[in-house]
Order: structure tokens, then sequence, then C-alpha cells
């Protein structure tokens, strides 16, 4: 399995409406696409900032392919991402998963 690895800024009194908007966009398409295991989103504020982390479970670079296209390495972005986001990070990272012991990790 491959993990897909994104991050983002927003100014923290965005963060609520950009995780919706996250959830509706790349989150909800990443859910939906045949090989998909999983979606993470993780998020951590500052004074004035929160930080966005978007981890994409993947059973092979194919499937990640049609997700992101043929350049992985590039982010997928959404309509209204430059709205939100303070910096634009073109690059995502991608990971093996040598090993994964989850419990039940559902929205809190």
């Amino acid at each position: 399995m491959i993990v897909r690895v994104w991050n983002g800024k927003v100014l923290k009194d965005d963060a609520e409406a950009y995780q919706k908007y996250l959830m509706n966009t790349g989150v909800a398409d990443c859910k939906n696409l045949a090989g998909n295991n999983g979606v993470q989103l993780l998020c951590r504020r500052d004074e004035h900032y929160a930080f966005f982390t978007v981890m994409t479970y993947w059973e092979s670079i194919d499937h990640i392919k049609k997700y992101a296209g043929n350049d992985i390495s590039q982010a997928k972005y959404y309509a209204d991402d430059e709205k939100y986001l303070v910096d634009i990070d073109c690059t995502v990272n991608h990971y093996s998963v040598v090993y994964s012991d989850f419990k039940d990790t559902k929205s809190v």
C-alpha cells in the first residue's frame, strides 16, 4: 500500500470553512475511486494558522495516477483552493506503508 501525503496552510479563521471544503472536494473524490483504501485529514492550529495534512492510502501507483494524473508528485488542486491557502505547495510525498495497525479512527 502507498500513502500520498499533502500539506496545506490556511489562516486560522478559515480553518473550519477549509476543512468542509476539503471534505467536499479532495477527500470525497479519493473515497470514491477504485484502489483507494482510505483517507485521513489532520489539522493543527497555532496562533495564526491552521495546518492541514491529507493522507490518502492507495493499492498502487496506477490507482494514484487515476486520481492525480501521470505526474503523481504534483498536488491536485481544486477551484477554490487559492481562496483559502496561504502557501501553495505543488508537491506531494509518497511512502510505502511498511506497517499499519489502525483501530477504528472514524471522524471525531
